[in-house]
């Protein structure tokens, strides 16, 4: 028993003096945030439930400017708080911040290939060109309207029929 707890404690130790060296290491290319908190970051900065975000997150700028960013469980956020950033960041240079984060379970799984874990390359593009021809505008929509018409007046008929069971006529 006494070993275990011997062991215990020298990993806990371990690891707080890790993080602590960590901690103190600039990182280098990241804008300022708060000081993030042993394990869970900055948890505590994020919006409280109810609050509206947009002003929780003004008063981020207040504190660290225009460009800022937050630390939870190890994820790093950047929050970009003007619009003249944001636009050029988004728009400009999507094609060098449109990546998808790698997922190796969709590799095990198989799905490495589906859409939302294609990575953003000329196979994701394709991806979405034929989505968009396929769906993307009002004629090749009108190809559905049969279909929406058909399970419309199902829907609405098991409804009147069982008006009680609704969401269970609205998962269907």
């Amino acid at each position: 028993m006494l070993v275990i707890v011997s062991l215990f404690l020298c990993l806990t130790g371990f690891y707080l003096l890790q993080w602590a060296l960590k901690e103190r290491k600039i990182v280098k290319g990241l804008p300022p945030g708060p000081r993030p908190k042993p394990i869970i970051g900055d948890l505590f900065d994020l919006p409280p439930p109810g609050a509206l975000d947009w002003l929780h997150w003004l008063k981020h700028k207040e504190l660290y400017g225009p460009i800022s960013s937050v630390k939870i469980f190890g994820q790093t956020i950047i929050i970009i708080n003007r619009h003249r950033v944001a636009n050029e960041l988004m728009e400009k240079r999507s094609g060098v911040h449109s990546s998808r984060p790698h997922v190796p379970v969709a590799e095990l799984a198989g799905w490495q290939y589906t859409l939302g874990f294609v990575p953003y390359d000329s196979r994701l593009r394709a991806y979405r060109r034929a989505l968009h021809q396929e769906m993307g505008n009002t004629t090749s929509i009108s190809k559905y309207h049969n279909i929406l018409d058909m399970e419309t007046h199902c829907l609405l008929f098991h409804i009147l029929k069982i008006p009680d069971c609704l969401m269970q006529h609205l998962r269907k």
